[in-house]
This record gives structure tokens, sequence and C-alpha cells, in this order.
């Protein structure tokens, strides 16, 4: 199974930075997922939450800030004093850390009703890079992968869903677009759901996974992988 480095390694490094991502890419992970926002002046940075408070020693909405002023934060200190001058990173330096072997996951972080050009701009620097053969783009805002998917036709499109689709055959077919996988929670997946997915050939990758026997009792319903803050512990 698959093991795929939450926010790089939230659990051991201050999530979405460079060295949680370098912490993830040493234990041997398979795959990296950070979370994708825009500046106020429209560029691509690292970071969960809309506001850079909880992950900084900074105050303010992430769409309120300008790149410059996300750049002077500290984004490391929080976890520990030894992460002391870690920075929120751009989405580039994002692509040139992570090898193209190992996964990147991509997910597309906006307010649904204050769409700013995020996936316009995602797409673009994906473009630039030249790489995204081995890159995922997931969000909870389907229509925000279908239009990414409509920018970028071979990027591979991961569904996060936070609730049951009631029926998951049906829902798939209504997209406007072939996803390549689907991230359910995994208090939320089943083996007939795991294999409905796998009928329609797409990856079944489960958030947010820190317990070995959770590991296991996914694995045995057909999971491909896991989305976890401790890759330590399964690599």
């Amino acid at each position: 199974m698959m093991v795929i480095g939450h926010r790089g390694a939230a659990g051991l490094a201050p999530e979405n930075t460079l060295g949680a991502i370098r912490k993830g890419l040493e234990l041997g992970v398979q795959g990296i997922e950070v979370d994708v926002q825009l500046t106020r002046d429209g560029k691509p940075v690292i970071i969960h939450d809309f506001s850079v408070d909880r992950t900084s020693n900074g105050t303010g909405e992430v769409a309120n800030l300008t790149l410059e002023e996300i750049r002077r934060l500290d984004a490391g200190s929080w976890f520990g004093r030894e992460f002391q001058g870690e920075r929120i990173p751009t989405l580039v330096e994002v692509l040139e850390t992570v090898p193209p072997n190992v996964m990147l996951n991509l997910e597309l972080k906006q307010i649904t009703f204050q769409r700013r050009g995020l996936e316009e701009a995602v797409a673009k620097e994906l473009k630039q890079f030249g790489r995204w053969d081995n890159v995922v783009v997931s969000s909870f805002d389907h229509k925000a992968l279908e239009t990414i998917k409509g920018l970028l036709e071979d990027l591979r499109i991961g569904l996060l869903t936070y609730n049951y689709l009631l029926n998951p055959q049906v829902y798939l077919d209504s997209l406007g677009f072939q996803a390549y996988s689907v991230h359910p929670a995994f208090e939320l997946v089943d083996q007939q759901d795991c294999k409905a997915y796998k009928e329609r050939g797409l990856k079944v990758f489960c958030y947010t996974v820190n317990h070995h026997e959770t590991a296991r009792e996914i694995e045995a319903l057909g999971v491909d992988g896991i989305f976890t803050d401790r890759p330590d512990l399964f690599l």
C-alpha cells in the first residue's frame, strides 16, 4: 500500500513546509501531499488554512497577503524551535523539491464562491515547469477539478470526498471529466465502494491514517494508499 506524506510529514515537521517535504522524502514516501492557495497577487503558495495565523508568526488571510508579505513569515517556530526560519513555500519550490519518481498530490484550496483563478495559476506553473505526469490535483470542489482538467487534459485528477457517495457509479458518470483516483476519509470507505471504484479503473487513497490498525483494516478493503502525518510509522 502506497504511503503518502500528508502536508509533507505533518506529524514530524511543520506542515506544508519544505522541511516537512524533505522529512517525508528522507523516510522514503511514495507520495507527497500539499495544499495550494493563491496570494493576493495571484501566486500559488503552499498552506492549508485560509489564514496564516495557526501555522506562522503572522496574522491575516492568505488571499489578502502578497507573496512578499507571506515570504517574510516564520512558518516553523510554532512547531518547534529547531524549525525556526522555515518559510511558506511557493508551488515552484515544491515542484523543484519533489523528485519525478515520487507522486505529488496538490490539493486546491479556495473558498468556492470566491474563485480567483487558482486552477489557471496552478496549470500555468505546471506547464512552465514541464512536469505533471506524476502529479495528482485533488479538491473537495469538483467544479475546480473540471476546470483544471480542461486546461491540462492529461493531468491526473483526485476526487476528495468527505461523506458517503450513495451511488458512486451514478456520480462518476455525472462528472464532466475522467478522474484518476478517489480520496475518501478512511472512516467512510468500505469494500463495496472500493470494488466500484476499481471497476472504473480508479485508485483509492484514504486520509488521514496515523495508526497501524486502521491501515491494516483499510488495506484489506483494497485501498491503494494512505495519506499520513506519520510516514515513519509505515516505512
